[in-house]
């Protein structure tokens, strides 16, 4: 057994796991019964490390030591393993029985495989603050209407513009977008579309509301949408309705988004949680009298709660924008391999598997020669964190596969991009100069979800 004098949170696990596998091996711990672990590794709120076994009968007597007390010689290893990571007491390792709510632990929707393993024999539940929806199942794995949501590591990468272009480009061919800025702590989309020219409400009041009434939180919807004004000014076929993140009469912005996050108690007495809030929005918005051909999320950019709803747990098709740039890649990777523990990744039914739902954005590149191969290339190392190994295997791509996620929609720098004007009826004159630069990734988009391609109904 190693153990680290000084050790971390990270030095801690490895140890208290490979503690729990030699128990595992050597087949003093059972394996789990009815889809559950042998083991679930807890880590709570402050980094304390504890484990809760399958059953009653687990940590039977160590071979040849018949005459110990098994759980006590466990918990004295798992102690020594943890360190000063470990619980106090006989809390370092519980059986069902000694403890308050076992199920709670082995249903809890957040624990998932320590890794990828093909035998479930450890569980790993972390108790977070924030950023817990990563991990989670989806809400559903697709929406009544097209979703795609637009999601960066970094911001500053042109994601915002990005989609506004995009929700323009459809509604020039006759679709109909509703565009939802969900980039609370920095909105942008809604400025982009909209100008001055804001709906009463925002986004944020809607979230806020519904934790008091939903039924009241939903009426407020048609004071939220907005269409944006260069759909008149310029004539287009289709139609493009915004939610901004704030209204005109939108006060105590700053407050209202602390409290966004909140989770609410239902009359039914279950927990609606953000990604349950967002998934009903969406629900409310494709439900409408004449509901949009596709609906654009732009999410919060990072490793953020926002983020995590909109991308894991709504079943949306995500772009995944980022630039050629050493530490988007750093994250990007740390990212992957976090999300290579989430139950959507190598599911039993490979289409729901997450990874199909992924589609990463070259963003602002210098041209589609060799900079957009060297962005490939790079791409292609950082993606392999998440993908199957194997010829054979379901999701093994090779650098050049363009259907693979880490393959990109492809946007070209351009000053114009910059120079654009979305709101007026100069926009029509603007198409020449930023056509070139988006035409590939809006293409693209439409190659994704067939869906809405082409003009109106």
């Amino acid at each position: 057994m190693v153990l680290h004098q000084q050790s971390t949170l990270d030095d801690a696990t490895t140890d208290t796991v490979l503690i729990l596998r030699q128990w595992i091996d050597r087949g003093d711990l059972p394996a789990g019964t009815d889809g559950r672990p042998a083991a679930v590794l807890v880590r709570d709120g402050n980094g304390r490390l504890s484990v809760l076994l399958a059953s009653d009968d687990s940590a039977a007597p160590p071979s040849g030591d018949e005459d110990s007390d098994a759980i006590d010689r466990l918990r004295e290893e798992l102690r020594a393993a943890a360190g000063r990571h470990a619980l106090s007491g006989e809390s370092i390792a519980l059986r069902p029985g000694d403890h308050v709510a076992p199920d709670a632990i082995f249903k809890d929707p957040a624990m998932v495989r320590f890794d990828r393993s093909e035998n479930f024999d450890i569980g790993l539940l972390d108790r977070l603050q924030t950023n817990q929806d990563w991990l989670r199942p989806a809400i559903r794995i697709e929406q009544k209407i097209p979703l795609v949501v637009g999601y960066s590591i970094k911001g500053g990468v042109g994601r915002s513009t990005a989609l506004a272009v995009l929700a323009l480009a459809l509604a020039k061919e006759g679709r109909r977008v509703t565009v939802i800025d969900l980039d609370l702590e920095a909105p942008g989309i809604g400025a982009l579309l909209l100008g001055d020219r804001l709906p009463a409400y925002g986004v944020i009041d809607w979230l806020t509301e519904t934790l008091v009434d939903g039924e009241s939180a939903d009426r407020l919807i048609q004071d939220i949408l907005f269409r944006a004004p260069a759909v008149n000014a310029n004539a287009l076929a289709g139609d493009v309705m915004v939610m901004p993140a704030y209204g005109s009469k939108t006060g105590n912005y700053v407050d209202k988004v602390g409290r966004a996050y909140m989770p609410s108690l239902g009359a039914d007495g279950h927990f609606s949680r953000l990604a349950d809030r967002l998934d009903h929005l969406v629900s409310v918005v494709a439900g409408g009298d004449d509901p949009p051909h596709l609906i654009l999320i732009d999410s919060r950019a990072g490793l953020h709660d926002i983020a995590a709803a909109a991308v894991v747990r709504l079943g949306a098709q995500v772009l995944v924008f980022g630039r050629d740039e050493t530490q988007s890649w750093e994250m990007y990777r740390r990212w992957l391999i976090h999300l290579r523990r989430s139950p959507q990744i190598g599911t039993a039914d490979e289409n729901q598997d997450l990874r199909l739902r992924l589609k990463t954005v070259a963003a602002m590149v210098d041209d589609f020669g060799d900079p957009l191969k060297l962005w490939i290339k790079r791409s292609y190392d950082t993606w392999t964190a998440i993908y199957d190994e194997g010829e054979d295997a379901p999701y093994a791509f090779s650098e050049t596969d363009e259907e693979a996620p880490h393959y990109p929609l492809p946007i070209a720098f351009t000053f114009a991009a910059r120079r654009a004007t979305l709101t007026d009826e100069t926009l029509t004159d603007q198409w020449p100069q930023l056509l070139p630069a988006y035409e590939r990734f809006v293409d693209g988009v439409k190659e994704l979800l067939p869906a809405i391609a082409g003009g109106d109904d």
